[in-house]
Parts: C-alpha cells; sequence; structure tokens
C-alpha cells in the first residue's frame, strides 16, 4: 500500500514540474496539494508547492512552502536555494544572502547557490557602495565557476565586480568568456567596453559599445 502511495507522489511531482516547465503554475498547484493529501509531511510535495507559488508571484506563500519543507529536512539544498531567490525577489537582501550561505554549507559543491549568493553580495554591494563587499562577490562567482566552468552569468557577474574593484584587465577576460559562449549578449560587449576604457584602450573600447548598441536595438 506504502509503495502505491509512493508511486503517485512521484508521478503528481514529476506531472506538476512539467506543468511548471509549461508555465502552468495554477494546475501544478492541484498536483501538488495532492501530494499532501496524501502525505502533509510529504518533503517534495511542500517545495513543489513553494515552486508552483513563487511561479505565480505568491511570495509569502512559496516562503511557507520552503519553510515546511525544511522544517522536515533541514538540508534540502534546492530549498534554501528557492527560499532565497523569493526574499531576493522581495528585496530582502540580507535575508537572501543568508539562505544562499546556507545552501552552499550544506552542499560547498552546489554552483546555482554560489552564483546566487555572488549576484546577492553584488547588488547590496551596488546599493551600499562596499567594495569589500564586491571582492567576497568575486569571490563567490568564482567558486561558481569551479563547479560549473560554462555558467556564463557567473562569468558575467565577476566580470562585473572586478571592474568595480578596479581590475579591467581580468574583467576583460571574464566579459572574453560571455562573449565566447554567447557572442550576442550586449551586456557583456558594453562593460567589456567599459573595462577597456578604464584599462586606457579607447579605440577597443569605442568598438565594443558600438556592438553593444546595435545588440541592443530593437
Amino acid at each position: 500500500m506504502q509503495d502505491s502511495a509512493d508511486s503517485e507522489i512521484s508521478r503528481l511531482y514529476n506531472r506538476g514540474l512539467d506543468l511548471l516547465g509549461r508555465g502552468d503554475s495554477r494546475e501544478a498547484v492541484k498536483c501538488f496539494d495532492r501530494i499532501l493529501k496524501l502525505n502533509p509531511d510529504s518533503i517534495s510535495g511542500w517545495y513543489g508547492r513553494g515552486l508552483a507559488m513563487k511561479a505565480s508571484g505568491d511570495l509569502n506563500a512559496a516562503l511557507e512552502c520552503f519553510d515546511r519543507a525544511l522544517s522536515l529536512d533541514p538540508e534540502l539544498t534546492e530549498a534554501w536555494q528557492e527560499k532565497g531567490l523569493v526574499y531576493q525577489s522581495a528585496g530582502n537582501i540580507d535575508g537572501a544572502i543568508l539562505c544562499f550561505s546556507c545552501a552552499v554549507g550544506i552542499d560547498p559543491l552546489y554552483a546555482p547557490g554560489w552564483f546566487s549568493k555572488g549576484l546577492a553580495l553584488q547588488e547590496k554591494a551596488m546599493e551600499s557602495e562596499d567594495y569589500e563587499l564586491f571582492r567576497e562577490s568575486a569571490e563567490c562567482f568564482e567558486c561558481a565557476l569551479k563547479m560549473s566552468p560554462g555558467m556564463t552569468e557567473a562569468w558575467f557577474g565577476r566580470g562585473v565586480s572586478l571592474l568595480m574593484l578596479g581590475q579591467p584587465q581580468e574583467a576583460v577576460r571574464c566579459f572574453d568568456h560571455v562573449i565566447e559562449s554567447d557572442p550576442v549578449h550586449a551586456g557583456a560587449w558594453y562593460n567589456k567596453g567599459l573595462a577597456l576604457k578604464e584599462a586606457g584602450d579607447r579605440p577597443a573600447a569605442e568598438a565594443c559599445f558600438s556592438l553593444a548598441r546595435k545588440l541592443a536595438e530593437p
């Protein structure tokens, strides 16, 4: 009997994720609610419901679901990650950083956690003009890239932080990694231009700015 219930929970969970992937959060919620009727303490049910509520824009409900999942499994890395993303969307950067720190504390090889922590630290650094935070964010992006060298946005984030730290040549190398993977990344061309300008190469900088403008045109 238990095997049958577990099989149904697995089916509903996969169905819910499939619906989320198609953008149907309302139907996905129904799948996760059915899981929770079968087992009110289902970690996957609460986690999946949190994903669906987050996708629908109900951030408070999403937080409640992730908290329930974490009360059942405090070391559920993905739930800490998703809770952090919800906090970040709600403008609670400090709360987000704490959650991402929990995620990578549980699994130091979790690249999305390092990337998200780097992004949140960078956002806080931009707001506070605290350059120590840019250094910390660059380190987080570096950790993400050690686990996932092809993570384009981590190269971009690291480049931005290094540029803010006055390391334009290192920043250029980061933006080149982005451009190699995504030649039409307007932000990478623009920021490469800023880095080249700071490094004293105005002609190359202007060429980057020109291409960035063309790529940004509708």
